[in-house]
Parts: C-alpha cells; sequence; structure tokens
C-alpha cells in the first residue's frame, strides 16, 4: 500500500464553470428512443403520483370524520345532533390547541363532504337489510293469505327499526339508498298495508311512508299517489273507530294528495261521493265518542281540502257537487 501522502485528493464537491464534466461523444451520438418510456422520469407521473396521495389522504379524513359522527350515532343519538357534537368537539379542540388547527380543520371540514361513503355507512347497510326483509315478508303474506300470530312481534320490531332508522339516520343515505332501489320499497310498504289486516301493524307501516315523505317529498308522494294507496286510506278512514290510527290515516291521505301531481283517473272514481260525504259529515259531528277532546274534524278538513286540490274543473268537481246537495254545510267550532 502506498503511503498516505501519494493517495489523490477527493473531487471538489462544486465545479468552476472552466471544470465542468465533458461528456462522451458516444453518448452524445447514443439513439435515446431505444430506452424504454417506463425507464425515464416524467413530470407528470411525479404529478399524479401526488394527485393520488392527495385523494387518498382527503379520502382518509372523510372516513375519519364519518366514524367519529358513527360512534356518537351508536349511542341512540340522531344524525344531525351528532354531526354538531363532533363539529362543536373538534372546534373547541382547534381553540384550546391552536397547533392542532391543520389536522382538526381537515376533519371538520370533511363532516360534509360524505359522499363517497354513503355506500358503506352503517344506515346504509341496515336499511338495505330492513327493505329486503320486508320484501321477504310481503311474499310470504302473498302466499299465505293470513296473518299468524306469532310473528306480530318480528314485524313490529322490523317496523320500529325502520321507522327510528328514517329520523336518526342521515337523510342522505335515506335518498341514496331509495334511489339506488328506485323507490320499490315504498311500493312494497304500500302492498304489504293493503294485506295486513292487524290495525297495530297498518298503523306502522303508514308511519314509515309519513317519515319516507317528510324526507323526500319528491319523488315520494308523487309515487305514492299513483299507487293503491289513497284508495285504500280512503276505505280505512270510514271504517275506522280508532282515534290514533284515524289522525295516522288522515294524515298520509293529505300529505299524498297535497302533492300538485295529476291522480291516476281511476282514483277519482273510487275517491267518490260517499267518501266526500263522510268526511263532511264527521267534520261536522258534535258528538263522537271516540274523539273526546275534538281533534278529528281539523284532520277530516284537511283531507276535503287536499282532494279539492286535484278539481280544475268546476263544473266536474265532486267536493263541491256534494257540498251542494247537502241542505246545509258547517264546520265544527273544533275546527277554528
Amino acid at each position: 500500500m502506498g503511503s498516505a501522502e501519494s493517495r489523490p485528493n477527493p473531487p471538489p464537491l462544486s465545479r468552476t464553470r472552466s471544470e465542468q464534466v465533458q461528456v462522451p461523444q458516444a453518448l452524445l451520438e447514443a439513439d435515446l428512443t431505444s430506452i424504454p418510456r417506463s425507464s425515464t422520469i416524467s413530470r407528470s407521473s411525479g404529478l399524479s403520483s401526488r394527485r393520488g396521495s392527495d385523494k387518498n389522504k382527503r379520502r382518509d379524513v372523510v372516513k375519519v370524520s364519518s366514524s367519529l359522527v358513527e360512534g356518537v350515532r351508536r349511542k341512540g343519538v340522531k344524525y344531525q345532533t351528532s354531526k354538531e357534537i363532533v363539529q362543536t368537539v373538534l372546534e373547541k379542540l382547534i381553540e384550546e390547541y391552536p397547533e392542532w388547527n391543520e389536522e382538526l380543520g381537515e376533519v371538520c371540514r370533511a363532516l360534509n363532504q360524505e359522499s363517497d361513503l354513503l355506500s358503506n355507512s352503517v344506515d346504509s347497510l341496515k336499511l338495505e337489510q330492513l327493505f329486503e326483509h320486508l320484501i321477504a315478508l310481503t311474499e310470504d303474506e302473498q302466499q299465505r293469505g293470513w296473518s299468524c300470530a306469532d310473528d306480530t312481534a318480528e314485524i313490529t320490531s322490523m317496523l320500529t327499526d325502520l321507522t327510528c332508522l328514517l329520523k336518526n339516520a342521515n337523510p342522505n343515505v335515506v335518498v341514496a339508498v331509495l334511489q339506488r332501489l328506485k323507490y320499490e320499497p315504498l311500493l312494497t310498504l304500500v302492498q304489504y298495508y293493503q294485506l295486513e289486516s292487524r290495525p297495530a301493524l297498518k298503523k306502522q307501516v303508514l308511519e314509515v311512508l309519513y317519515e319516507s315523505m317528510l324526507i323526500k317529498p319528491d319523488p315520494t308522494c308523487s309515487i305514492l299517489l299513483t299507487s293503491r294507496l289513497p284508495v285504500q286510506l280512503a276505505t280505512d278512514i270510514q271504517g275506522t273507530k280508532v282515534l290514533n290510527q284515524l289522525e295516522m290515516q288522515c294524515n298520509v291521505f293529505c300529505a299524498v294528495l297535497s302533492y300538485p301531481n295529476v291522480m291516476p283517473r281511476s282514483h277519482y272514481d273510487q275517491l267518490d261521493d260517499r267518501f266526500i260525504t263522510h268526511l263532511l259529515t264527521e267534520l261536522e259531528a258534535t258528538d263522537t265518542p271516540h274523539d273526546p277532546e275534538g281533534q278529528l274534524p281539523n284532520n277530516f278538513l284537511k283531507c276535503v281540502l287536499s282532494l279539492n286540490l286535484h278539481y280544475k274543473d268546476l263544473n266536474h268537481n265532486k267536493v263541491c257537487s256534494v257540498l251542494k246537495s247537502r241542505t246545509h254545510a258547517s264546520a265544527s267550532r273544533r275546527c277554528c
């Protein structure tokens, strides 16, 4: 080995302009087109990878915000209330710990960016399961054609869960599920309502339909208006003498008919003079045993007015024709 003095000095870290490295002539004359494109480093690939990582980061932040809301929801709190609780906590943490502003601020903003998670949410999966159960139940009712007392508790539980979910879930999730299923569960509910004979279960079905209309009036009301529901409700209103059931029947009837779409022609024939006469008679009644506090006249009046909305021609207006045929027509003071 040579002495330390004979070792060459290391190259300088930087070169002057006159000391620039000379590129060999063979490299200058080389055919660069023969180099595979995948082996070159492009600026666009770097940008796309950064964009992909940013997108993944945003998705992760949305997942975190969604999981926080779902965590509060599991305590039985409504979706909107849960969302407000999480937002309040995050804002308070940012206020107390400003150095967390960037991270927590992203989570806070992500609370309103939930479109990518609708299909994977707990509410979405549970709602689809309940609708599938409902379809199976309706098909079973059609096959046997009679009610089994043993299944009352099961059906009651399912309809209760469905009503609670519609009240407490993220409305956007409910709409997304209904749209994905083309609103067929609504028609299944109407079909089940017609098949079911137990008053308590029929009332629960109406509660589910009513909550559905509150979440998405259009096109829910339009779909129900063209179904057999208004005609079936008219029949039930005339035969029911239980206050809470009558109130729910009237509320759903009014909600469906208050929508401005045109009814099927057959509905005009079946919502006939007899039904209108019944509404007016009950509206004017002063002594009704099943309504001691006089709550029903207002409901019957709303039914008459909502039905009247669907008659554009005065000469063919059945409501006006029935009123004209009566010797007198007066609203009870309880309507005021």
